[in-house]
C-alpha cells in the first residue's frame, strides 16, 4: 500500500521488479521493487526505467532494527526526467522509504539570537509564523492574512503575559483587540512598544477574514513589515528591561555595602 505524499506512485497493485545488487564479499543481494508509475512533472501516469542502482547501506533504525537502504534511479520515459527512489529492506520485504517531497520554503525574518529571544516570550510564535509564510508560498492568498494574524495575536497575548506580566486567563480570553487596547494603556507607561504596528496588522488580517475588506489599499507586505516592527521592538524593550532590572540590581547591591 503506497502511503501519502509519495508523488510518483498512484494507486495499489504497482508493477514490481527485481534487482540485483552486489554486497559484501561479493555476495549479490536480490530485492523485489515497486517501481514508480506516476511523473509528478507531467502530472499523469507514465512508464519508468531503471537506470542505475547505488550500493547498500546497512542501517538501525530508532528500535535499534537493521535495514539495508539503496536508492535506485528512474527515468520517465515520456518527459525523460530522472528520479531516485530511496528503499529499504528489513531483510522479508522491500519497501519505499517515504520522504517529504513538500520543497516549499519559509522564512522567519528575526536573526538567530532575536529568534531566542522571542521564542523564550512567546514559545508558538515562530512556528505559526513559519506555516503562514508556506501558505503564502504556495499561493493561498485567500488564507495567507488570517494565518499571520494568528502568529500575531499569540505574539500579543504571550507579551502581555510573559513580559508585562498582565494576568494570563484575563489575556487568553480576551479578544486581540482589547488585548492590544490593554498594551496601549501600559504604552503610557513609555514601555516603547510598537502597539501602532500590531494594530495595523490586525486590521490587514480581520481583513483577510471578510468578503468586504476595510482597507483594500494595506496588503500582506504590509502585514508583514507590521509584525516585524512590532517584534523588534519587544526584543529592544527586552533588552532595556534586562538592563534596568540589572542596574537596580547592582545600584542596590552597592548600597547595602557601604
Amino acid at each position: 500500500m503506497i502511503e501519502k505524499n509519495m508523488p510518483f506512485f498512484i494507486g495499489e497493485n504497482l508493477e514490481e521488479v527485481q534487482i540485483t545488487i552486489d554486497g559484501d564479499s561479493y555476495n549479490s543481494r536480490h530485492f523485489n521493487i515497486s517501481i514508480p508509475n506516476y511523473c509528478n512533472f507531467e502530472k499523469q501516469p507514465s512508464y519508468f526505467k531503471s537506470v542505475s542502482v547505488s550500493s547498500i547501506e546497512k542501517l538501525r533504525d530508532k528500535n535499534n532494527s537493521l535495514k539495508e537502504h539503496f536508492a535506485v534511479t528512474f527515468q520517465c520515459q515520456s518527459c525523460r526526467k530522472y528520479i531516485a527512489i530511496d528503499y529499504y529492506s528489513n531483510f522479508l520485504e522491500t519497501k519505499i522509504n517515504n520522504y517529504d517531497f513538500s520543497f516549499v520554503s519559509s522564512h522567519f525574518p528575526f536573526e538567530e539570537d532575536e529568534e531566542r529571544i522571542l521564542e523564550n516570550i512567546s514559545p508558538k510564535f515562530e512556528k505559526i509564523y513559519r506555516q503562514a509564510s508556506k501558505i503564502e508560498s504556495l499561493g493561498y492568498d485567500e488564507f495567507v492574512k488570517m494565518s499571520y494574524r494568528k502568529a500575531l495575536e499569540t505574539l500579543v497575548k504571550d507579551t502581555l503575559i510573559n513580559v508585562l506580566e498582565e494576568d494570563e486567563d484575563k489575556t487568553i480570553n480576551d479578544s486581540l483587540g482589547q488585548n492590544l487596547s490593554k498594551m496601549k494603556d501600559l504604552e503610557k507607561d513609555n514601555h516603547h512598544l510598537f502597539t501602532n504596528s500590531a494594530q495595523l496588522a490586525s486590521w490587514i488580517g480581520n481583513d483577510g477574514a471578510h468578503t468586504k475588506e476595510k482597507n483594500p489599499s494595506l496588503n500582506v507586505k504590509n502585514m508583514k513589515n507590521a509584525i516585524y516592527d512590532f517584534g523588534s521592538s519587544i526584543i529592544r524593550y527586552k533588552h532595556d528591561k534586562d538592563a534596568k532590572d540589572y542596574i537596580e540590581k547592582n545600584t542596590k547591591n552597592k548600597r547595602d555595602q557601604k
